[in-house]
């Protein structure tokens, strides 16, 4: 009755779908399908989102790191004692420093010129106000203490230094990223003691050297050591508790001969 009212196959006309399922009662097919799903789980959670972080937004950073020491020391040779200034140069540096456990001394010394040798005004260099291309008496005008160490005329004196590692490393480090339209540093600055352990910005020197694996200053004062610190900032760069974490490694391979400091 229906297909001659409509003049067709009402089938056609109304069409549906109709879904069948298939149930295969296999407990390995289970197990496998089972495993696969709780794979993927696991390698998006753990993998991608905990370890590889892919959640954080990546970019360049830009940053600073400062350092500068304090401290005093002695000889017991002469019995003087030396602070920061005589032993560390440079004094204040944003890449390094060099401490010295030796000083060599030329007594008597006096303010003149006995550097450069020269005969004319032009063999000197022209860098006002620490030299002047002037040639005086077979030596360059350049200010310098006399006479120098090089000479046949200096008689210099090595000083044995004592207590360099009780000296004070002050570190001042920064991070920001430029791509997000701030200029906020994320400063370490936080004085609070001298705990190298409390992985803070103020470090004795010996302290250091214990971290790197040098348990006395003595095993390194006739050849010397380089000592790196990274700071690896793996925080939350919005948060004032935001400090980086610190670490200490020797880089050199202990069988160097470094130079000394002259005074």
């Amino acid at each position: 009755m229906l297909e001659r009212l409509l003049g067709r196959n009402p089938d056609k006309v109304f069409p549906y779908p109709t879904f069948q399922i298939l149930v295969i009662k296999d407990w390995l097919m289970a197990i496998i399908s089972g495993l696969l799903t709780a794979a993927v789980i696991i390698y998006t959670i753990l993998y991608v989102f905990i370890i590889l972080q892919q959640y954080n937004v990546s970019g360049n950073w830009d940053g600073y790191t400062y350092y500068f020491v304090s401290g005093k020391a002695y000889s017991e040779e002469n019995s003087e004692v030396y602070d920061a200034g005589d032993l560390v140069y440079p004094h204040q540096d944003s890449s390094g420093i060099t401490l010295g456990a030796y000083l060599y001394k030329v007594a008597n010394q006096e303010l003149g010129y006995c550097t450069t040798e020269c005969t004319i005004d032009s063999d000197c260099p022209e860098n006002p106000p620490l030299s002047n291309s002037r040639c005086l008496e077979g030596y360059c005008d350049q200010l310098t203490w006399c006479p120098n160490i090089d000479s046949s005329l200096a008689s210099p004196e090595e000083i044995q230094i004592k207590g360099v590692e009780n000296l004070v490393l002050n570190v001042k480090s920064g991070i920001y990223f430029p791509q997000y339209d701030t200029k906020d540093y994320s400063s370490y600055e936080s004085e609070k003691n001298l705990d190298s352990s409390q992985r803070l910005n103020l470090y004795l020197v010996g302290d250091l050297l214990n971290e790197a694996g040098i348990e006395s200053i003595d095993e390194i004062k006739n050849t010397g050591a380089i000592i790196e610190l990274n700071f690896k900032w793996k925080c939350n760069a919005n948060e004032e508790s935001c400090e980086p974490s610190v670490e200490v490694q020797r880089l050199d391979t202990g069988d160097a001969d470094y130079p000394v400091f002259y005074e």
